[in-house]
């Protein structure tokens, strides 16, 4: 048996369909880059909240997409951090670039963005994303500091190289995890120097290499 409906209401059916989709629609695909928006956005939620405490349910709906789209180019809540931190990386190798991508310059740019950045800084070396390796940017920027040493110390071999890249690097993460963790007074912070720290300790070493090599 055929139900008396009339062309009006099936019409009025059809458009209410049509529109429900296409505002679905709309709201799934709101940008056009949405894995950029993505990271973007988290990184201003950074400044006020750590890595563990993104939400990407409350992500999906800062950028007005369903909770189901940010999946699609984040299976996973570490995926969307590794990315995060990438672009962290990212962040410190174009601002030891704008400084003069000279070793204390690229020294200062680190400890700059651990001081603006303090969460951002946290996640991108933390235990996962050093464990995973997952952030190619993390090795440019390190590359980065390499070049610049290799610059100014022309016939350095390789192993000297990283050995020199991984002190300087122990230095300038330790002053800059000491500042954010406030355990630097911001009086003893306003009189540090980078360069005049490095060279305490090149100084002492040498001095203590000298006395070994007495004793």
């Amino acid at each position: 048996m055929l139900y008396n409906v009339s062309s009006e209401y099936i019409i009025h059916k059809m458009y209410s369909l049509y529109t429900f989709l296409m505002e679905n629609l709309k709201k799934s695909y709101r940008h056009g880059n949405l894995a950029e928006a993505l990271v973007t956005d988290a990184l201003v939620l950074l400044e006020t909240q750590t890595a563990d405490e993104l939400s990407i349910r409350v992500l999906a709906d800062r950028a007005g997409v369903s909770p189901r789209a940010p999946y699609v180019h984040f299976p996973t809540k570490r995926d969307l951090l590794f990315a995060i931190a990438d672009r962290g990386f990212q962040m410190l190798i174009d601002d030891s670039a704008a400084a003069g991508d000279e070793i204390a310059s690229i020294g200062r740019a680190y400890i700059g963005l651990a001081v603006k950045h303090p969460n951002l800084f946290r996640l991108m070396f933390s235990g996962m994303v050093a464990q995973e390796q997952k952030c190619g940017s993390a090795g440019d920027s390190f590359g980065q500091l390499s070049q610049a040493i290799q610059k100014v110390n022309p016939n350095w071999g390789e192993a000297e190289i990283m050995q020199a890249a991984v002190s300087l690097w122990a230095l300038v993460h330790g002053i800059a995890d000491l500042r954010i963790e406030g355990l630097i007074p911001d009086e003893t912070w306003e009189t540090l120097s980078l360069e005049r720290m490095a060279g305490y300790i090149g100084t002492m070493v040498s001095d203590t290499a000298k006395d070994q090599a007495h004793s």
